[in-house]
């Protein structure tokens, strides 16, 4: 017996597809996708920043009051993309000295980059680390913390030396 969803004495008015011919997706003429790299063998990798900044006393007010007492008082805001060699970001250390080089001013930011999953725009962006830069009395100082994501990848050197 096979499961319909419709309700129980319609007709249909043109015969339903079969699921095997529903899912067959036909590749756009614009659709050119990426030549395949082994792993290990890139050299790039692209990365997008994004800030994180508190939300406005209007923006936690559009909000239902139920909602408001459990709602994330950050909003995240993409603000460019950059190419990157793996050597840049392979520690925590090159993630520093990447993040006051390319960013430059004091804030809360994420440093994204591109997963083979797929969403409803092809793209699907993970977090690779979150940096902290504070402006101190040397100067702009970075601090990194999650960056758990980057255990995957070939060049990440996760011990540290401490000799």
């Amino acid at each position: 017996m096979i499961k319909i969803s419709r309700k129980r004495g319609s007709k249909d008015r043109k015969k339903r597809k079969r699921r095997s011919d529903r899912k067959r997706w036909i590749t756009p003429p614009y659709y050119k996708p990426f030549p395949k790299v082994e792993k290990g063998h890139k050299t790039a990798l692209k990365l997008w920043i994004w800030e994180v900044r508190p939300m406005t006393r209007e923006g936690r007010l559009r909000w239902d009051r139920k909602l408001r007492v459990r709602l994330h008082p950050m909003t995240y805001h993409p603000l460019f993309r950059v190419d990157s060699p793996v050597e840049r970001i392979n520690s925590i250390e090159a993630i520093k000295e990447f993040a006051l080089e390319v960013i430059g001013y004091d804030g809360v930011f994420l440093i994204k980059g591109f997963s083979h999953g797929k969403n409803k725009r092809h793209i699907k962006n993970v977090t690779l680390a979150r940096v902290k830069i504070k402006q101190m009395a040397d100067g702009l100082m970075a601090f990194v913390d999650k960056t758990q994501r980057l255990s995957r990848y070939w060049f990440w050197r996760k011990w540290k030396c401490i000799i």
